[in-house]
């Protein structure tokens, strides 16, 4: 799944940021962790996360 990694043993959801809202932000990728060591419960997360993450900071 795109933006789907893992930092140790915790996945973690990155996201790379439009160039135009990168500017307003100050970054130019967004990363959140989704708490779980597991690659099943992670899928489910990143699917929340993402939501989330369109609907609050993009």
């Amino acid at each position: 799944m795109p933006g789907l990694w893992r930092r140790g043993t915790i996945f973690q959801y990155r996201v790379r940021v439009p160039a135009d809202v990168a500017t307003v932000l100050g970054r130019s990728h967004i990363s959140r962790s989704l708490n779980t060591s597991s690659m099943r419960d992670a899928r489910r997360a990143l699917i929340l996360t993402a939501y989330v993450l369109i609907a609050t900071e993009m």
